[in-house]
């Protein structure tokens, strides 16, 4: 796997609605394992012992999110490529395909990132900050990522973060988008191109009427031109063609 890959893969986590509002719990358990990869910490941890971490981090999103707990993202995320739990095969499920909270603790369940994910962010640090930066950016509002970074242990060196080109994990999500729709605006068609290049097509991100955070996965992420870039508030417009629908 290379480390383009392996952003693509964060950029592309499913998200659920919980509450109305795009679901935080898988990018808020991947920051939280990210910061155990930043500390130099084991690839593997114990349910029980993240509980406490992750219930500071949904804390910081306000009191319509402090019930949030990790048992959701800690079995989907296996989901997306980006979570392993050595002996899943033996653990029982809800109707709705959920792992049981009080298995996990009694049985004292580990979980974390599959030794591949693990052994190239441990080896390139640089690209620990760019997925970490870039599900700040795609779920949750710039005002929130100071206290969710040192909730998780995410600490920068902002001297070299900034030494580097701008907008790293930007161009990353820039990239997925124009791919989904082929370099065309999702809105009126509009295609041109210079030196082999979308020009006058940017990614561009919606933000829900009813709250302040970015829509975060690809499936809500349109392409727009400079007529339709403008309007970044969900509407019908942006809906989803779908060659864009995940499952």
């Amino acid at each position: 796997m290379t480390r383009t890959e392996l952003l693509h893969r964060f950029a592309q986590i499913r998200t659920a609605t919980w509450k109305g509002e795009p679901a935080p719990h898988k990018p808020l358990l991947l920051l939280l394992a990210l910061g155990r990869v930043a500390q130099g910490r084991g690839r593997l941890v114990v349910f029980a012992n993240i509980e406490p971490t992750f219930r500071r981090m949904s804390d910081q999103l306000g009191p319509r999110r402090r019930a949030i707990g990790p048992v959701y993202p800690f079995g989907r995320l296996r989901r997306d490529g980006l979570w392993e739990i050595p002996e899943d095969a033996a653990l029982l499920t809800t109707s709705s395909g959920n792992l049981h909270a009080r298995e996990l603790r009694e049985r004292g369940v580990v979980g974390g990132f599959p030794q591949d994910v693990h052994d190239l962010l441990a080896s390139d640090p640089e690209l620990v900050v760019e997925a970490a930066e870039l599900l700040l950016g795609q779920h949750f509002d710039s005002e929130r990522h100071d206290a969710l970074r040192a909730a998780a242990g995410l600490r920068w060196d902002w001297a070299l973060v900034e030494s580097r080109p701008r907008g790293v994990h930007e161009n990353a999500f820039r990239d997925l988008v124009l791919g989904e729709y082929q370099d065309r605006c999702s809105v009126c068609d509009f295609d041109a191109r210079m030196d082999d290049r979308a020009f006058a097509v940017e990614a561009a991100r919606i933000r829900w009427r009813s709250h302040a955070v970015p829509t975060t996965s690809r499936t809500r992420s349109p392409s727009a031109c400079f007529t339709t870039r403008p309007s970044t508030t969900a509407s019908s417009a942006f809906a989803p063609s779908d060659r864009a629908t995940g499952s």
